[in-house]
């Protein structure tokens, strides 16, 4: 579902871990870890803490989801960013969707194949 955050279209932040790698295949509704609270994102893959305001491009941010040591960088791999986001893409209504649509547009953009 879309919401407003300071003016922002964004998306509680939900995918799969983004880590090359990482055998969890589960959908992670992602936290802040200092905040412990929900992130966004938005449609251009920033991602965003309500809390104390951080805001952070995707490929800039680091992850664990539990099944890996320490934090780790995202994925480039265009394959694994879609498939990484399709539960976002199945939740949403036509509105989502396009919103879906332009977040992944702007990450594939980002991606090195």
């Amino acid at each position: 579902m879309v919401e407003y955050y300071n003016g922002e279209e964004v998306m509680q932040f939900i995918s799969k871990c983004p880590v090359d790698g990482c055998t969890n295949t589960k959908d992670i509704n992602w936290e802040h870890t200092g905040c412990s609270l929900k992130e966004y994102i938005n449609d251009e893959g920033y991602i965003m803490c309500p809390n104390c305001n951080k805001k952070i491009h995707f490929f800039d941010d680091r992850f664990n989801c539990g099944f890996h040591e320490n934090y780790k960088p995202p994925t480039r791999n265009s394959q694994r960013i879609i498939v990484s986001f399709a539960l976002l893409g199945r939740l949403q209504s036509s509105g989502g969707k396009k919103f879906i649509r332009k977040l992944l547009n702007s990450l594939i953009d980002q991606c090195d194949d």
